[in-house]
């Protein structure tokens, strides 16, 4: 029992890349609930959550450079890391113009006097964007979940 307590992590990536990958999606759900039911909450619930993961996937992307250091010489790692870091790039980057734009559809919501609600046109880039930004979660996690469990044949 004394071993369980006494444990050092000593990377925080491997612990980290787990919150934007799970928030990321969360936020998806709420965003597609908002796009179908066109209600305040559901889209402020969104952004919350999608700032929460912008936040997540920011410590997960800097704190990758630790986990590679450490990793070199992994043949799997090697032949990976460079598509796995663009790839966490990308959907940073995706996760936090997503956050902007639910952002964005807040101020429009409030801004729209004439038309209650948001017009489905918005609701729809903004669920485009929480999508690819979910697509680009998905496919940085399968990339580091191969160097981490895969073999390449």
């Amino acid at each position: 029992m004394e071993q369980v307590l006494r444990y050092d992590i000593p990377v925080i990536h491997p612990i980290a890349v787990h919150f934007p990958f799970v928030l990321v999606l969360l936020a998806l759900g709420f965003g597609l609930v908002w796009l179908f039911r066109d209600r305040l909450q559901w889209l402020v619930t969104a952004s919350y959550i999608q700032m929460l993961g912008f936040a997540g996937a920011m410590v997960a992307y800097l704190s990758g450079d630790i986990m590679k250091e450490q990793s070199e010489g992994v043949p799997i790692v090697d032949e990976l890391v460079h598509l796995h870091e663009d790839a966490a790039l990308m959907a940073t980057w995706a996760i936090g113009v997503s956050f902007v734009a639910l952002l964005g559809a807040r101020y429009v919501h409030r801004m729209n006097t004439s038309h209650p609600g948001t017009r489905l046109w918005v609701r729809l880039v903004v669920c485009f964007l929480l999508l690819l930004a979910a697509v680009l979660v998905v496919w940085t996690a399968h990339i580091g979940g191969t160097m981490v469990w895969g073999i390449i044949s």
